[in-house]
């Protein structure tokens, strides 16, 4: 029993240590992340489970966590970036790549909703490169 203890705590100590994968971006707009609107600005971004991810902009200043969850498959290995929905001049974040070949997409916000039903379902999409 002790010894099942004793490896079960190592493989969890073994998993916190792993690094999540963090992306930086600059983002030259103010845009609804979730349930906020943050301000344009450099933002750092990071997995933090499958299912949430952690935006946080250089400053400090602006963070929110986001539910996430993944995206259909689609092959973006190595490139990191974060897209975004325009509806005339408002941006609101839609899906988040870290590099891996899975994107973790948001759902849309009630912001997002109430602003399509204004405005109709007709869109940009904006994608800003990341540094990983």
């Amino acid at each position: 029993m002790m010894s099942s203890l004793a490896a079960l705590k190592l493989v969890a100590t073994s998993l916190m240590a792993q690094s999540k994968p963090v992306i930086k971006v600059n983002v030259p707009f103010d845009f609804v992340a979730g349930v906020k609107t943050l301000p344009a600005g450099e933002y750092q971004v990071q997995t933090e489970w499958p299912s949430v991810a952690l935006m946080q902009s250089k400053d400090s200043k602006s963070n929110v966590n986001l539910a996430v969850h993944f995206a259909p498959t689609r092959q973006m290995s190595g490139v990191a970036v974060l897209r975004f929905n325009r509806y005339g001049d408002r941006y609101f974040l839609s899906e988040i790549w870290t590099g891996s070949d899975l994107a973790q997409e948001l759902p849309k916000s009630r912001a997002e909703r109430e602003q399509i039903a204004a405005t109709g379902s007709s869109h940009a999409v904006v994608a800003l490169t990341a540094e990983r």
